[in-house]
């Protein structure tokens, strides 16, 4: 008599596999520890082992019908493909659906990123828009500009991305824009930040109100 060579080890024996049965098990490769439990297929909880378990999804892609068919009492051939099959459908649903929303994470995350740091940018445009109102209220007092911060009103309220001033008001100032200083006629000041994750922002405005973005810390 012949054996049926169709089961996992250690499983109780039982007829071969129909052939109107056989084909791949995407279920048991898609969704390999939960059909495992549900199919009494314990093999297939191996492959919740990290370096198992790809070789197992294998398995069972190619074996797993033949093992589920051994292991787990059946009404009938088409009760056992219809079971299959739905396990097949599930599997392939929710790998699509994890397909789908990594692409959407892909897509949306950057484009998040990069919107925060533009809106952390605001700070920079209203801090060099208050230098530049104060720098006119110095020169229609006193016919010049100055690049003295504590002549300026610019103290600012709570914690802060960016430092502003001149290139004679700190290193780190005087590195990004060494010509921002003020005369008599003019001035060039600039804010110098970190945004987004991390990245170097550097923003400068004149006496005409010419806001550049020296640096773009979005891109």
């Amino acid at each position: 008599m012949n054996a049926s060579p169709s089961a996992a080890p250690g499983s109780p024996q039982k007829a071969s596999l129909p052939e109107s049965a056989r084909g791949l098990c995407w279920g048991g490769f898609l969704l390999p520890w939960l059909w495992a439990i549900f199919n009494r297929t314990w093999i297939g909880l191996l492959s919740l082992v990290p370096i198992l378990g790809f070789c197992i999804q294998v398995l069972l892609l190619f074996k797993g019908r033949d093992w589920a068919w051994a292991n787990k009492e059946w009404k009938s051939v088409e009760h056992f493909n219809r079971v299959q099959r739905r396990w097949s459908i599930a599997g392939l649903i929710l790998t699509l659906g994890l397909a789908a929303a990594g692409i959407f994470a892909a897509i949306m995350i950057p484009n998040f990123t990069r919107f925060q740091a533009k809106a952390q940018q605001t700070e920079a445009k209203v801090r060099l828009m208050g230098l530049y109102a104060e720098e006119k209220v110095s020169w229609v007092e006193n016919s010049a500009y100055t690049d003295d911060l504590s002549k300026l009103n610019l103290e600012p309220s709570g914690e802060t991305r960016y430092r502003i001033g001149f290139a004679n008001s700190a290193p780190e100032l005087r590195e990004h824009c060494p010509s921002c200083l003020a005369t008599e006629n003019g001035f060039k000041a600039v804010a110098v930040g970190k945004i987004g994750q991390g990245r170097l922002d550097v923003w400068t405005i004149d006496q005409d109100k010419n806001l550049v973005n020296v640096i773009d810390g979005t891109k």
